[in-house]
């Protein structure tokens, strides 16, 4: 599936900073089907994210009945129909490709073809989609097509042991020879300063030792006395716990709680860990679990609500206009939500507004949270502590 055949370093080994980028159109050099539409059709340099982009299309060609549209005609073998497969290919919107398939396969190519040139893309972020998504499509194994694999210790071959070349008889004459050497009354030595040397003075009564001692062998220079244990419960480095995991003891944490106060530190630490975790600042599927046992600790723990998150339809009629809307509705009502957030009366309004906040962050494909988000979540926290006084 992937080959290094094309492949260079997209860092300077000289300057030690990323390769520029030129407006200048370069030959084409690649697969035809899967290079990404901006080095394939529009000349660019390639970076990171084209190689994302080319993982992108091979997923969903993978995925597809028949495979991609473009590729259903072979390998171009003239000008003509190389011009056709680009043409396909610029024209192609994400939402006809990925149709019939979760949306977080659109939702990684639209994140693709966003990346700026010298972009680092979230790496840790789309493999934890894509593991979730293989969790919740009952996908267990998914260990198996992790490359390269995890090293395993090697079990220790018993045939490479072999056995002592020495004979019975040599053996016995080695013990015999050992029985006969006179080891008595010699001290025995620790370290250079329990060594007794001719010619020494002896030793003082004070410092005299029973001829039934035993030296310690393993001690140290201070002549064979034993050292004080060290205490056992030292600190230990702490632990960190990815993304998804650190989601989910927030929601089940949410879930046991009833008081606003606990409730508002809970809000504040999802906040913190969406700012410090990953560089895109997405909402994935645990957070919008845990806005889901948000909203129904703040509304009424005994209902049962739909999860916020939901497959978008798609429909090759769609209007291009959709996702501009989507984005324009998301800062409306964000906005909306930072104005009123300060001024909510009691509990079930802010239960509303978290499915307000919820709902309009699912209609965005990018699901990604501003600085107008991460301001309600704020927002939030704080009411919930004037509430608990009040």
């Amino acid at each position: 599936m992937i080959d290094f055949g094309f492949s260079k370093r997209y860092i300077d080994p000289f300057t030690r900073r990323h390769i520029p980028d030129s407006k200048q159109k370069r030959d084409f050099l690649g697969n035809y089907w899967f290079t990404s539409v901006g080095v394939h059709c529009k000349g660019k340099v390639p970076s990171r994210r084209d190689d994302l982009e080319a993982a992108a299309l091979m997923f969903i060609h993978l995925l597809t009945p028949g495979g991609l549209p473009w590729t259903r005609n072979g390998v171009p073998k003239t000008d003509e129909q190389h011009m056709r497969i680009k043409r396909a290919k610029q024209s192609a919107r994400p939402e006809d490709l990925c149709r019939g398939m979760p949306s977080e396969f659109e939702e990684f190519l639209r994140y693709c073809r966003r990346l700026k040139f010298a972009e680092r893309p979230d790496y840790e972020h789309w493999m934890n989609e894509f593991q979730e998504l293989a969790r919740e499509n009952g996908f267990t194994d998914i260990d198996k097509f992790i490359w390269p694999p995890p090293q395993q210790a090697k079990p220790v071959s018993q045939k490479g042991l072999k056995r002592p070349t020495c004979t019975r008889s040599e053996m016995e004459d080695v013990l015999q020879d050992l029985a006969k050497l006179q080891l008595n009354h010699r001290p025995a030595l620790a370290n250079q300063t329990n060594a007794r040397t001719q010619g020494t003075q002896a030793a003082k009564p004070n410092d005299s030792k029973n001829e039934g001692d035993a030296i310690d062998l393993t001690g140290d220079s201070t002549g064979g006395r034993r050292t004080p244990e060290q205490p056992k419960n030292l600190p230990r480095t702490p632990v960190r716990i990815k993304k998804s995991g650190r989601l989910r003891q927030l929601r089940v944490a949410v879930s046991k709680t009833t008081d606003n106060t606990a409730l508002s530190k809970i809000v504040a630490e999802f906040a913190m860990v969406l700012k410090e975790t990953g560089t895109s600042k997405t909402l994935t599927i645990d957070g919008f679990c845990f806005l889901d046992a948000l909203y129904k600790q703040l509304g009424d723990p005994a209902v049962v609500v739909q999860p916020m998150r939901t497959s978008r339809a798609r429909s090759s009629n769609l209007d291009q206009t959709v996702e501009v809307n989507a984005s324009w509705e998301k800062l409306c009502v964000i906005t909306r939500l930072n104005l009123h957030v300060a001024k909510a009366p009691d509990n079930k309004a802010l239960a509303q507004m978290v499915a307000d906040f919820g709902a309009v962050m699912n209609r965005c494909s990018s699901h990604t949270i501003t600085k107008d988000g991460f301001g309600f979540l704020e927002g939030l926290a704080a009411r919930l502590q004037v509430l608990n006084r009040s």
